[in-house]
């Protein structure tokens, strides 16, 4: 009834644990949700004992000033006299848990620093100690001048960010990964991050926005194949950014044509892009916010009611609130194996976005292939997930060639 909170401490192997004070000495509540382990903590003097939650005795091992305390989803008491609060707090912010990995790989990620293209590496130290890892490729990639070999110290209980500028050239594709060996005393982990990168080149000329794609222009680019059935070609000048997509589909359907269902605008056979505009600014945000621009072109089917129609993601997002939706142009055509798209969209565009234009984008692609009863037949998602509308953490890179 006496106990008066102290503070909270960081223990290793996410632990959670907080230190009290009464009259008699302070002492210690903590538990672990995730291992079911021992955890050692010194105590140079004073007492202790440990009690359960039912403040039943609980029997512990202990030698040279050293207690090895059970650690487990259950609660437990080490209770103390003969210290201070601020005594206590300091040993248990050393206890060491047995068993523990302490290097954790929090986060990897294809990143823009200083204007170019990089990768990230967020590893923590879940340990009351410091820890030493060595972070290397295991080869000479070629997104990479030389090999990656680094050591480093990351302080106790404390995350560290790793940044690697790379370089893209042709050898670079869609299906290339950058593998990470991050090493410590006791154990190897490997990583890799998908090196989603699309490059856009630079073309004096506009293409006539017809859908048909036949434009002398479209000669001198590159396509993209996604997953077999999707052709992407990508320009820009100083007016815009332009796509020609060419795309396999047996049956072309636009959510209007399903009359006798109510069928949402984005469950169509189209094309669904994800901007970023201001990656380098908020790469350690994933949230989609007022920098990010979700747009959906949906294809002419084959009803009179359906056309070829560009719709925005949620208001909820500033980037698609702000966008100014006529700032887009789209035309499709039909075509034997299936359907082929122009799109435009203006670098204007960014003037309501407050923003203004990067040499990198942050950018993804998602297209949908939907059958006559209006299910989803298949679908090829670029870069990210399925959450791409409100998680940009996944999304690619789009590099603007000069």
């Amino acid at each position: 009834d006496k106990a008066k909170f102290y503070r909270s401490v960081k223990v290793e192997g996410n632990t959670i644990a907080y230190v009290f004070e009464r009259p008699d000495g302070p002492f210690l509540v903590y538990w672990n949700e995730i291992m079911n382990t021992e955890g050692s903590i010194k105590l140079d003097k004073g007492t202790s004992k440990v009690l359960d939650a039912l403040g039943g005795n609980i029997d512990v091992k202990s030698e040279n000033n050293t207690i090895v305390l059970p650690v487990n989803k259950n609660t437990y008491y080490l209770m103390c006299s003969g210290i201070s609060a601020e005594e206590l707090v300091n040993a248990a912010s050393k206890i060491q848990i047995k068993g523990l990995n302490p290097i954790k790989v929090i986060r990897t990620q294809l990143s823009i620093v200083n204007d170019k293209p990089a990768i990230i590496a967020e590893i923590s130290n879940q340990s009351s100690r410091e820890q030493d890892v060595t972070i290397s490729t295991m080869q000479k990639p070629v997104w990479m001048a030389n090999f990656i070999k680094e050591k480093w110290t990351i302080a106790p209980m404390s995350n560290k960010e790793f940044k690697w500028n790379i370089f893209v050239n042709d050898d670079v594709d869609n299906n290339n990964t950058v593998k990470l060996a991050i090493e410590t005393l006791k154990d190897t982990t490997i990583v890799e991050i998908p090196l989603k990168i699309m490059k856009c080149k630079y073309l004096k000329v506009s293409p006539v926005i017809d859908g048909v794609g036949n434009d002398e222009m479209w000669k001198a680019v590159k396509p993209y194949v996604l997953d077999k059935w999707v052709n992407i070609s990508t320009s820009y000048n100083e007016k815009g950014i332009y796509f020609l997509f060419d795309v396999q589909d047996n049956e072309v359907a636009n959510y209007k044509d399903f009359t006798d269902i109510a069928v949402p605008v984005w469950k169509t056979d189209g094309i669904e892009f994800f901007f970023d505009w201001d990656r380098e600014t908020d790469i350690n945000n994933p949230v989609f916010n007022e920098d990010d621009t979700q747009l959906m072109f949906a294809v002419k089917g084959n009803s009179a009611l359906s056309k070829d129609e560009i719709n925005k993601g949620s208001d909820i997002s500033l980037g698609n609130k702000n966008f100014s939706i006529d700032k887009a142009n789209m035309k499709s055509k039909k075509t034997e194996a299936g359907y082929s798209a122009e799109i435009e969209i203006l670098w204007s565009c960014l003037d309501a976005l407050k923003l203004t234009k990067k040499s990198i984008l942050g950018f993804s692609i998602s297209v949908r292939d939907i059958d006559k009863t209006s299910d989803e037949r298949k679908r090829v998602i670029w870069s990210g997930t399925n959450d791409n509308y409100k998680d940009t953490s996944g999304f690619g890179l789009l590099i603007l060639e000069r």
